[in-house]
Parts: structure tokens; sequence; C-alpha cells
């Protein structure tokens, strides 16, 4: 049987290399964010699980999920911009309000989230 905590990362690296591949398609650079979005969400829930977190909320806010695992001791340091800028697409991921995602945006939230993901794992590994 698979752990908790090998689901949570197994369910984020899998969103990050989905992230990925969407990248070689301009027409899915949308999708591209959401799944670099979802793959940083699931990480810190990772990280979360990996602290005995009681019950892993079910928010996909970055922000309030930063929060508590930094009440935890996970500090993102200059990665903390980053993350803010990954969430700040949300809202256009979840409703189209008429301006529509770059693959160099896409490319940009990769990035980000290929970093933290891989940040944050080092250190629920250690």
């Amino acid at each position: 049987m698979v752990s908790l905590l090998d689901e949570w990362l197994f369910v984020a690296e899998a969103d990050l290399a989905s992230a990925k591949f969407q990248l070689g398609d301009s027409t899915l650079a949308h999708i591209s964010v959401y799944q670099s979005h979802q793959a940083v969400e699931k990480m810190l829930k990772a990280f979360l699980v990996a602290n005995n977190f009681e019950a892993v909320p079910r928010i996909h806010d970055l922000r309030k999920l930063y929060h508590q695992v930094k009440l935890l001791g996970l500090n993102l340091d200059q990665s903390e911009n980053d993350l803010l800028e990954l969430d700040s697409f949300f809202p256009k991921l979840r409703y189209p309000i008429g301006d529509r995602i770059t693959i160099v945006e896409a490319t940009r939230c990769y990035e980000i989230a290929s970093a933290i993901c891989e940040k944050v794992k080092k250190i629920i590994k250690k």
C-alpha cells in the first residue's frame, strides 16, 4: 500500500510533468498554468502530510496554503514572490476574462512550479 505522503508526492510530480507536456502546444498554455498551480498546491499539501498535519485543507489558494506550511517551518525565501506570482493566475484559470494566457507566461509558471516543487520535495525527503 502506498503511503498518503507518497501519493501526494506522486500526484504533484504528475501534475508538474503534465504542465511541461502542455507547453508543447500554445493553445494549451492555460492548461499548463493550471497544472503548474496544481503541482505546487499538492506539493505544499504533501509538506503538511509529512509534518503530521491533522487535516489537509481542501483549498486551492496558494497564499493560504503557504501561510499554513510556513507556520510548520517551511520558508521559501525568494521563491515566496514566485509563489504569489503563480497564484495570481488562478482566477484567470477558473473564469475567462478575455485575456488569454501566453506560452511565455505558461513557461514562467512551469519554471516557478518546478523550482518550488523541487525545493519542497528536498525538505520533505530530509
